[in-house]
């Protein structure tokens, strides 16, 4: 089945099963960018829904946000890396800004690396990061988790983040966020920061911040 939008682009429902897949989305995910139930999602990959236009560019936009593309005969792809580089302790800002804004709709998952929570305090605006804390706590369906040393424990955002320690001989103290589809490093002396957008990247950062979580047992106390 295809769905066929007003400017004459046709997405199959292959498409929507294998963009969903490309993105790691699952189906509620799909149906909260869309404004759309599950089930809806559900039957029109399982090809037993029958499409109106309105649904049709929901899907589209969705997708072409997140920089997929299709292409003729089922065909899809993400289109090219984007590479970012923000300057100095306003870089930071622009970086955490992002983050915020990418799970301030539909929540969605976080994870950081090689954090150090006091040196980034002394890099940022007491305000500021009470503002951000404060925005954070805020969003729904959020999941934040944190790999710090053992060493350095400070749980200042405590109320939204999950924290686990890492051994202080396998732990370097430089910032990696992992979220939506994107990896960005905090780099000091001087600050920068270096966002890339490329989905495989983003997986395999994705994936070993999972095997390494679940490695370590239990939540920092």
């Amino acid at each position: 089945m295809s769905i066929s939008r007003s400017d004459q682009v046709l997405i199959s429902s292959a498409q929507v099963r294998a963009a969903r897949g490309l993105l790691n989305w699952t189906q509620s995910e799909l149906a909260d960018r869309c404004n759309l139930t599950k089930a809806t999602i559900a039957n029109i990959e399982n090809e037993k829904h029958h499409l109106t236009s309105k649904t049709a560019d929901k899907i589209y936009q969705a997708f072409t946000e997140a920089n997929i593309e299709f292409l003729g005969n089922d065909g899809l792809r993400s289109k090219v890396e984007v590479i970012k580089v923000f300057e100095g302790k306003n870089g930071v800002h622009m970086l955490l800004d992002e983050v915020y804004e990418s799970v301030k709709e539909n929540g969605g998952c976080v994870k950081v690396s090689g954090i150090d929570e006091n040196l980034l305090q002394e890099t940022l605006d007491k305000d500021y990061i009470a503002m951000h804390i404060n925005r954070m706590q805020r969003v729904k369906n959020l999941t934040f988790q944190v790999l710090i040393s053992n060493r350095d424990f400070n749980p200042y955002a405590r109320k939204y983040v999950e924290y686990r320690a890492v051994p202080s001989e396998y732990f370097f103290p430089l910032p990696i966020y992992i979220y939506d589809r994107k990896v960005a490093a905090i780099i000091f002396n001087p600050i920068r920061v270096i966002l890339i957008e490329n989905f495989h990247l983003f997986l395999a950062h994705s994936n070993q911040f999972e095997m390494v979580w679940e490695m370590i047992s239990g939540e920092c106390k």
